[in-house]
């Protein structure tokens, strides 16, 4: 997986770091929406949030504040999602201190998270959001009054011979251990008899947040005022998350629910189980007993039970009456004193019940099986708004087909480093692109309903640039400037943020792969070239435009080349480090491989192989390694073990190395050397490689999660997994490879198939080539 890589110099043909050039369709379609299609950038909108399910209030006060008094009632719009919502204004005309806005909201779900899945019945709950419980909600303001859509306010008239009671009706208890507490990472793609995982940076059957177990888990949960006679349901899934077959048993008050016997490796378990409501209480345990002691995932428990209609002690409930198609009518009884707001979801109506005690209301005829109702006592006033001016990508002055993607936080500041890298890329020098700077923020907003660091809102933003028929120049790069976050990490920096101060720009799925940002259906392969610099602030960003300055004029061709000025290009460095001595012939017979693919007449190179004299690690580099490095090599090939930490070898530190101008393109293969996407403030050693100012190298392809020596048999096949998607342009030819099989490393893939596309004519033929072919192709673009 490329982990960096800036982009090439498309005026000179020179790279400055490693190409991932990838040959994107200007036609490239899709069923779902892109997010912005409710957005009318004439108007003015303001954005808040809601955190759980209720009827809330937007008093006069809070919209005068942000000089919205003189708005007139009917003109008001509420938008969640892309959809507009019915909200009751206590005028259609203009607002008077007594006025406001009210309307039902609930926290996030995770129907937005359905479109992530490569299929939509293995995401685990759709109830639960990836990123937050916070759902966020637009409040704007139409030209005219008329035509927004609307609670209407039932004046709640008795007839004068009502029909009788209803005697219960439907609510949810939900266990009192939140179901938010771990994460999943789904199925494993590998399936052989060591208990190794290797996982897909795709949202994979059982992924998500749940709580995960070994031993056996119990869940509690309150369910006051039950009325018997009627079945209650145990909406359940668990997913059982081993490469081994198990049993689980569900026991409800000791009373058996249902058996899991012979369940399959990697089951997704969805069941809804009829429960006696003879066996609840006020309290209830849920018991789940694991056999085998395997692990599982509990990803929701929800008990659906009937319950009466005395409300006493309850500020807050959604509920659902069965429905009998007639007018019916509900009482309740001790309820408190308070505004008492009800509103029925299915008719858009809105009750403000008076009083306190016996409260009855009348409800219209309307069909359907149940009536979904949401009952508050006293509505929640939203007391603060924050305004959004969605900039509008149809404009020219707004778009690029060089994106720059970045935190606000890294470009609206004094002597913005993002706004430096844009110049520069803009110039003659750094390859005249067309850049535009996208600020991540915005993306939120604009195509992910306001979650913020909700990688679908990028996702979806790039295939509205690439299906825009206003979009006159085509992406095809994005230089993602800031760190990134697996998404299961997004809650932890949200709630954290004085520990973690930094700009953020998430990444797609877990483990991380940007490049899944641009996917071309579900190919693995990527419509535009995609690289990262993960940086905490802007100085880090400062300081690597400075190497990309010093080492793109280094790697031209002078007006005069000589040795002194042009061999470090034709030379390389291929490093063998390990544990065992049989191993490291393992390593060694792979990186010759290499080295006879880049010494041959067509490339011209010269390869100096460096391993291990000894199986301990040495903590001084060697002098002629570092002599080597800071004359200068094009490229540096690092196979054995390592850690997100360091390499097992005598490398030195990159800071105490000194390679300016002439940095090399590292690539490295071991486990978690770029496992980048992790909460935290330390630097994995590839950042480090990447921020050294002097030293270092200019780019890093590398793996971010585990590497697996013993599946690929030569460093050959490891190369060609690290890089996967790599087009590289020759003559008129654009070379990609597709059709990948899952091996060596989580998140990677081996690429088995050549796609030869001729730019003129887009004609597809197919050809088989060897891995080393394909990686001469490679190495010949390097030392080009």
């Amino acid at each position: 997986m490329i982990m960096y890589r800036n982009l090439c110099n498309k005026k000179t043909g020179l790279f400055s770091v490693i190409l991932a050039l990838v040959f994107f369709s200007n036609n490239i379609l899709t069923a779902q929406p892109l997010g912005n299609e409710w957005i009318n950038y004439s108007q003015t909108y303001f954005k808040f949030k809601v955190g759980e399910n209720g009827i809330y209030r937007i008093p006069y006060s809070v919209l005068q504040s942000y000089g919205l008094s003189n708005v007139q009632g009917g003109q008001f719009a509420l938008y969640r999602e892309g959809l507009q919502l019915p909200v009751y204004v206590s005028t259609n005309g203009s607002f008077t201190a007594a006025d406001y806005i009210e309307f039902y909201g609930t926290k996030a779900n995770g129907k937005m998270d359905t479109e992530m899945y490569l299929n939509a019945s293995e995401q685990p709950n759709d109830e639960v959001n990836s990123i937050s419980d916070t759902a966020f909600y637009f409040i704007t303001y139409t030209a005219n009054s008329g035509g927004n859509t609307r609670l209407s306010l039932n004046p709640n008239t008795m007839p004068s011979n009502p029909p009788a009671a209803e005697a219960y009706c439907m609510t949810t208890a939900y266990p009192t251990t939140s179901l938010r507490t771990s994460f999943s990472n789904g199925e494993s793609y590998y399936l052989g008899s060591e208990l190794v995982y290797y996982y897909s940076g795709k949202y994979d059957k059982g992924e998500g947040w749940g709580l995960t177990g070994y031993a056996p888990t119990s869940l509690t949960y309150n369910t006051p005022n039950v009325y018997t006679g009627i079945s209650a349901i145990l909406q359940s899934v668990v997913f059982w998350n081993s490469k081994l077959g198990g049993d689980l048993k569900f026991t409800l008050n000791g009373n058996s629910i249902f058996d899991t016997a012979g369940l399959a490796p990697y089951n997704l378990i969805k069941r809804n189980v009829s429960v006696n409501t003879g066996s609840l209480s006020a309290t209830n345990t849920l018991n789940v007993s694991n056999v085998y002691q395997y692990g599982y995932t509990i990803q929701k428990a929800n008990l659906y039970y009937p319950r009466n209609y005395n409300f006493a002690g309850i500020a807050n409930l959604n509920f659902d009456v069965p429905n009998n198609n007639n007018t019916q009518l509900i009482s309740l009884t001790n309820v408190g004193s308070g505004t008492n707001a009800l509103i029925d979801i299915n008719t858009n109506n809105i009750y403000h019940l008076n009083g306190s005690g016996t409260i009855n209301c009348i409800l219209p005829p309307n069909g359907g099986t149940f009536r979904n109702l949401c009952y508050t006592q006293s509505p929640k006033n939203i007391l603060a708004l924050t305004p959004v001016t969605f900039k509008n990508y149809n404009l020219t002055a707004n778009q690029g087909s060089y994106l720059i993607l970045t935190d606000q936080a890294l470009v609206n500041i004094p002597n913005s480093a993002v706004a430096a890298y844009k110049s520069y890329r803009t110039s003659t020098a750094g390859g005249a692109y067309n850049v535009a700077v996208i600020e991540a923020n915005e993306l939120y907003n604009q195509f992910g309903y306001g979650f913020d660091y909700h990688a679908l809102a990028i996702k979806r933003f790039l295939k509205y640039a690439q299906s825009n028929s206003n979009w006159s120049s085509k992406p095809e790069y994005m230089f993602i400037i800031g760190k990134g976050l697996s998404y299961q990490n997004i809650k932890g920096y949200l709630e954290n943020q004085s520990a973690f101060d930094f700009p953020a720009v998430p990444t797609y799925g877990t483990p991380g792969s940007d490049n899944l940002f641009a996917e071309i259906g579900n190919s693995n392969i990527p419509s535009i070239a995609i690289g990262r610099i993960s940086v905490l602030n802007n100085t880090e960003v400062a300081n690597y435009l400075e190497k990309i300055k010093s080492y793109e004029a280094a790697i031209k061709t002078p007006a005069v080349p000589n040795l002194e000025n042009s061999l470090w290009k034709k030379k390389g460095l291929h490093i063998a480090g390990s544990q065992g001595a049989n191993i490291q012939a393992e390593l060694y017979l792979g990186l010759n491989a290499c080295k006879s693919i880049i010494e041959d007449t067509l490339t011209g190179a010269t390869i100096i192989t460096s391993g291990k004299s000894s199986t301990d690690v040495i903590e001084n580099a060697s002098a002629q390694i570092d002599s080597l490095i800071k004359s200068g090599v094009q490229y540096v090939n690092f196979f054995g073990h390592a850690s997100s930490s360091g390499f097992d070898y005598n490398l030195n530190s990159p800071e105490n190395t000194t390679t300016k101008p002439r940095f090399p393109i590292f690539m490295a293969h071991g486990c978690d050397i770029a496992n980048i996407f992790t909460l935290t403030v330390s630097k994995t050693i590839s950042e480090r490689y990447l921020d050294v100012a002097n030293g270092g190298s200019i780019a890093m392809i590398a793996c971010d999660n585990y590497g697996w020596t013993t599946m690929a048999g030569q460093v050959i096949w490891t190369i060609i997994c690290a890089v996967c998607t790599v087009i590289l342009l020759t003559k008129n030819m654009a070379i990609r490879w597709e059709n990948s099989t899952e091996i060596t490393w989580k998140g990677c893939k081996m690429i088995t198939r050549l796609i030869s596309i001729p730019l003129s004519t887009h004609k597809i033929c197919y050809c088989r080539e060897t891995p080393a072919f394909l990686f001469t192709i490679l190495i010949r673009q390097i030392f080009s």
